[in-house]
């Protein structure tokens, strides 16, 4: 009971002020399941034997423990010997008392614990050691405890330099020996707790953690930040989670590890969340030990990189000695506070289901490429724009020229114009030069999908014209770019405006692809230059060269289709009254010529109605009548 006591005091002073400590210790040996996902199994014998395994295979060694078990019952021998159990106990010291209990009480624990680790039998080797010390004394003969210490003495001797010097790994093979109901035991004590100085996974090449924090640490000074978010997609002997909050605990404050690699931390989906954090650590060569959740994310990142790699640079590397490389990323783009992941995730999700092989996305601002990516897992080339704050004009339009000249459509997203280069520079550049084709919103972000310049040098129509539109407005002509095209692509059409007077209100353009019977089959409506450029501001005089792109439906018919054009009021629908010489014009639009559609696999050009011939001759002079 004094004991009791004792130790009562000794721990309430230990664990009252780390409370958090002995709820997390409850929480790892009672509350659940253990590592072998059994529970408490209290019929079965090995339950009751698992904490011996490691006492014996990696913390005492086999000879040792034989020494204890010897010494055990030889002090057992003299206790009950030519005496009654009640005689045997009352000569049990209190000091015997102690050191039983000392040895009996934390194994009890542990075994009926719902977790297995052989580090918790650390706490008993000392009463092991104090036992097995006291059975020797207690033999009778001097000769007899000679023999025995001094062979304890020199196999403890071969077991510490054989444990502490790579040159005697040889030495640590040949004590290997396979036991009946055993299994392998190594009689040095070599277990997965037993690490060499410089050998194997303790070269100090291995050392990885202290050398990321390291790394994070400095930077974060350098640039002022109290608190940084380390994103861990690394689960190894020598670097894990353990290790990194083992090392962070006093020296690093303000370093948040997430932890991605094992299971119980971060719930899936792995992947969007690794966007969230602010240094990324991954390592190359197997992943066995790592979930499969963290692994699909990587495989996500390998297959395609093109946001992550934007998102993210590659801020420091390290070569351990089998082989493998250790990145460190570091991101590049925080969007401020105040977007809806929701729109996000939304348009991502839009995304995927919108691409071509061969698009590519402009983003303005340029930090939404940290926040779709994380929705967004495909190929496709993210280009954040604009690059440099100022804004350069002069070198955001060569990169925007160069993204154009690559990509046949863009994927524009726009958020917050409030963050955009001056006068919404990135998007009235491609109002202008690209053939801005659809708009759609999700909430407060914008995607707007041009067709670009890629691919044009002469047009494959271009026709003038005379075409007047109400009483301020002429057509003068227009550029057409594609007369055959693919369901799924974009037409890009260029029209030729010249105000004849100063006009006054603001009026809308359609353009319109409309079948064999009339009935529209694709359309774009806007005003000129995609709202960048309103007939309410134009003035006597002014020529207006004016793109539009009309997206084809992937599920549109193959066959011929007429384009139409012409201008109608925003408000009321009515249309501007157009009249044209040598040009057709039918219910206030103006027939502009006619196009293919074109299906995969498609040897005659045919619709749901047959054969289908180009919309001249009789058709034009029926309209030409009417």
């Amino acid at each position: 009971m004094g004991a009791l006591l004792i130790g009562a005091a000794v721990a309430s002073v230990w664990s009252l002020p780390n409370i958090a400590f002995l709820t997390r210790f409850v929480e790892v040996a009672y509350g659940g399941p253990n590592i072998d996902q059994t529970g408490i199994v209290v019929t079965e014998l090995r339950f009751y034997t698992r904490y011996l395994r490691p006492l014996y295979g990696s913390q005492l060694s086999p000879l040792y423990f034989l020494a204890f078990l010897l010494a055990t019952s030889v002090l057992a021998y003299l206790l009950f010997r030519n005496a009654s159990p009640r005689e045997a106990l009352g000569r049990v010291s209190d000091h015997a008392c102690v050191l039983g209990l000392w040895l009996a009480v934390p194994f009890a624990v542990f075994t009926l614990s719902l977790t297995l680790n052989s580090r918790f039998d650390l706490g008993l080797l000392p009463a092991a050691a104090l036992i097995t010390a006291r059975g020797i004394l207690s033999l009778r003969t001097r000769a007899l405890r000679s023999v025995v210490v001094t062979v304890l003495v020199i196999c403890g001797l071969v077991q510490f330099f054989a444990l502490s010097y790579d040159e005697l790994e040889w030495l640590r093979e040949e004590a290997t020996i396979e036991l009946p109901g055993v299994g392998k035991v190594n009689l040095l004590a070599e277990g997965m707790y037993i690490e060499f100085p410089r050998s194997g996974v303790t070269d100090p090449r291995y050392f990885v953690p202290p050398r990321v924090l390291e790394q994070v640490w400095g930077d974060m000074e350098l640039e002022g930040r109290e608190t940084v978010q380390l994103g861990n997609v690394v689960n190894r002997t020598y670097s894990n989670n353990a290790i990194f909050n083992y090392l962070m605990y006093n020296a690093y404050p303000g370093i948040e590890l997430r932890e991605f690699a094992r299971s119980g931390w971060e719930e899936p989906p792995v992947y969007p969340m690794l966007f969230e954090c602010d240094y990324l650590l991954v390592a190359s060569g197997t992943q066995d030990r790592v979930r499969q959740e963290a692994r699909d994310a990587l495989a996500i990142i390998s297959q395609s990189p093109s946001f992550f790699e934007e998102s993210f640079e590659l801020f420091w590397q390290w070569a351990v000695p089998d082989g493998d490389i250790f990145y460190l990323y570091k991101k590049r783009y925080h969007l401020r506070e105040g977007y809806d992941l929701e729109e996000y995730q939304k348009l991502g999700e839009e995304m995927t289901a919108l691409v071509h092989q061969g698009d590519g996305v402009v983003l303005d601002p340029p930090a939404q490429v940290e926040v779709l990516g994380r929705f967004y897992t495909g190929g496709i080339a993210p280009y954040p724009m604009p690059r440099e704050t100022p804004l350069d004009r002069d070198e955001a339009s060569r990169e925007l020229e160069g993204i154009t000249s690559k990509h046949k459509r863009i994927l524009a997203v726009f958020w917050d114009r409030s963050e955009s280069g001056p006068d919404h520079f990135i998007e009235e550049w491609l109002n202008t030069r690209g053939y801005r084709a659809r708009d759609d919103w999700y909430g407060t972000v914008q995607m707007v999908i041009y067709g670009s310049g890629a691919g044009l040098d002469q047009p494959e129509e271009e026709r003038s014209l005379e075409a007047d539109l109400g009483r301020e407005i002429t057509l003068r002509g227009y550029r057409l770019w594609d007369k055959q095209v693919d369901p799924g692509d974009i037409l890009r059409l260029t029209l030729e405006w010249q105000a004849r007077e100063n006009v006054q209100d603001s009026y809308k353009v359609f353009v319109h692809l409309l079948d064999e019977e009339g009935n529209l089959v694709a359309q774009r409506d806007s005003q000129p230059a995609g709202g960048s450029s309103p007939t309410a501001t134009w003035l006597e005089g002014d020529e207006i060269s004016d793109n539009y792109g009309v997206m084809i439906a992937a599920n549109t018919d193959p066959g011929w289709y007429r384009l139409v054009v012409g201008m109608y009021e925003p408000d009321t629908g009515r249309r501007l009254p157009i009249s044209a010489q040598g040009a057709v014009a039918f219910d206030d639009a103006l027939l502009l010529c006619d196009i293919r559609i074109v299906g995969q696999g498609n040897s005659g050009v045919t619709s749901a109605g047959g054969e289908l011939a180009p919309m001249g001759g009789d058709y034009i002079k029926q309209l030409a009548v009417a």
